[in-house]
């Protein structure tokens, strides 16, 4: 028995060696063959809105009319292009690309060269029946880099690296919202206080006092934007330490439940329910774009930043979550396959992690390209009797919140 496990051990290992050998060979050529050529075209795309920021109207349509359409096309390739990386199976990742690479070149009216992987392993059946069946992995978070891009793999699992539960208090006081910035996890709590955790996870205490309970907030370029409860038409912008630099108003007169916001590329992004359309604003409130989006009801919505042009927009009472482009103003994609999704969060540009209001152990996976559901992680950490009120991620490291505690896990 110890000679039979020994043998086997000795073929895993040459197999997963022999496997490595086709998948250095598709790494190097999606990086030299073809990134760096679809790259170009995204930073043709780049030059369209550049060209939208000129007076002179006739240069606009000149340039846009020129290249937009085309570009557009290509870079949503590039997103296809992505996806296909995201697999280990090295036949799937060709026959993507092949389907791929014929669309590419006709846009781009030249041809790609063909993909032609040495050393690939076909696996030989010996006899009809077999008792076993083996399915192999790569270990760890092993990824692919395109250009300083990487393709992480799918969360499987969740470590707990901390717990903060925050202290007694003689009055009721929620975590209303929280904010992960520059290793401090900044808290809102009920009580009309932004209080902070450290970066060794200890609960420190409040930073300062609002003259009003949190809606929600985030904090960026060392501000701290904080949508106000109980007003649905106003914005206040404090420092770090607490205090007051403006304020400002923004549109949504629903008379439902309240909404959120979310920052992208410096714009801050709200959708306004009463006129179904998404609004995007200057940092100082200033109006930049409006689209129209007809999958904005009047129900709770929320939102979160998608890279660096779009965001994830949920509707918990009609199950919807969808991309929306910031660039187009179009629907990416819409998927109905959770039931009430509400918080959500992006993993490293690629995936999107969404719990829903009544299963608080679970969290899903998405592809953030398609909106396909690709994986239920669950969380054994979570109190049965709790409720889980957020999702947030910073590297791998995933943070949930309920009402009085804050825990911190690594994605594994």
């Amino acid at each position: 028995m110890a000679a039979l496990h020994q043998k086997y051990n000795e073929l895993e290992t040459d197999l997963i060696v022999r496997r490595d050998i086709p998948r250095e060979s598709v790494k190097s050529f999606m990086e030299n063959e073809v990134s760096t050529k679809v790259l170009e075209l995204y930073r043709c795309r780049r030059m369209i809105d550049a060209a939208l920021e000129t007076p002179n109207q006739v240069e606009v349509m000149a340039k846009y009319n020129e290249v937009s359409t085309k570009v557009l096309e290509l870079y949503r390739c590039r997103r296809m292009i992505d996806a296909a990386l995201e697999t280990p199976n090295q036949v799937e990742v060709m026959a993507k690309y092949n389907d791929i690479k014929d669309k590419v070149a006709t846009l781009m009216s030249q041809s790609y060269p063909e993909l032609q992987v040495k050393g690939q392993i076909s696996l030989e059946v010996k006899e009809s029946k077999r008792d076993i069946e083996v399915e192999m992995s790569f270990a760890g978070h092993g990824c692919l880099d395109i250009d300083g891009l990487t393709v992480p793999r799918i969360p499987h699992s969740l470590s707990l690296v901390a717990s903060v539960d925050m202290p007694a208090s003689k009055k009721l006081n929620f975590i209303t919202d929280s904010c992960y910035y520059e290793g401090i996890t900044y808290l809102s709590r009920s009580a009309q206080t932004i209080d902070i955790i450290d970066k060794e996870h200890k609960y420190v205490g409040p930073r300062f006092t609002l003259d009003f309970e949190t809606q929600c907030f985030t904090v960026y370029d060392d501000r701290i934007y904080v949508m106000q409860h109980g007003n649905r038409h106003r914005i206040c912008i404090y420092n770090l330490q607490g205090k007051r630099i403006s304020q400002w108003n923004y549109y949504d007169f629903s008379k439902g439940t309240a909404n959120m916001l979310a920052i992208v590329s410096g714009q801050i992004v709200i959708a306004d329910r009463s006129n179904q359309q998404v609004n995007i604003y200057s940092l100082n409130g200033e109006i930049k774009k409006q689209f129209p989006c007809s999958l904005i009801s009047d129900y709770q919505l929320t939102i979160c930043s998608a890279g660096q042009d779009s965001v994830i927009m949920t509707d918990v009472c009609l199950h919807k979550i969808f991309r929306f482009s910031l660039l187009t103003g179009e629907v990416e994609w819409l998927s109905k396959a959770i039931r009430f999704p509400k918080y959500m969060a992006c993993y490293r540009d690629k995936y999107v992690l969404v719990s829903c209001l009544y299963k608080f152990h679970n969290i899903w996976v998405l592809n953030i390209n398609t909106g396909e559901r690709l994986f239920e992680l669950v969380d054994p950490f979570q109190k049965a009797e709790g409720i889980a009120v957020g999702l947030q991620i910073h590297g791998d490291t995933l943070l949930r919140r309920d009402h009085q505690t804050i825990r911190y896990y690594k994605l594994q």
